[in-house]
């Protein structure tokens, strides 16, 4: 599982999508979510995003984005799931593909 610091539940999952243009969606989320970015001047290759129901972390690579996800139930974690899902392929031109894994974290 990709590093991140989510530490807000008893529930993870996490997918790979493959594409490059990564920080791209990675930056058009933070807008989607009205998530302020780093004011670094750099294109941002990682961002936390706490969410009503979890946290969202997004880390961009050269040829993927890994997303991972946590929240305090199974029920939480398929509605972030399907928010991310949804969210990026509305803002793609191409098509992207998700195999969420899940686990619970004792």
């Amino acid at each position: 599982m990709p590093p991140c610091s989510l530490t807000v539940a008893a529930r993870r999952s996490y997918t790979t999508v493959n594409t490059t243009r990564a920080c791209e969606y990675l930056i058009s989320l933070c807008r989607v979510w009205n998530h302020s970015l780093p004011k670094s001047g750099q294109m941002p290759t990682h961002v936390e995003v706490s969410l009503a129901n979890g946290r969202v972390a997004l880390n961009a690579g050269p040829e993927h984005l890994e997303i991972v996800l946590a929240a305090r139930s199974g029920f939480d974690i398929a509605l972030l799931e399907d928010l991310v899902s949804d969210h990026l392929d509305r803002l793609s031109s191409e098509e992207l593909h998700y195999q969420w894994i899940g686990r619970s974290v004792q």
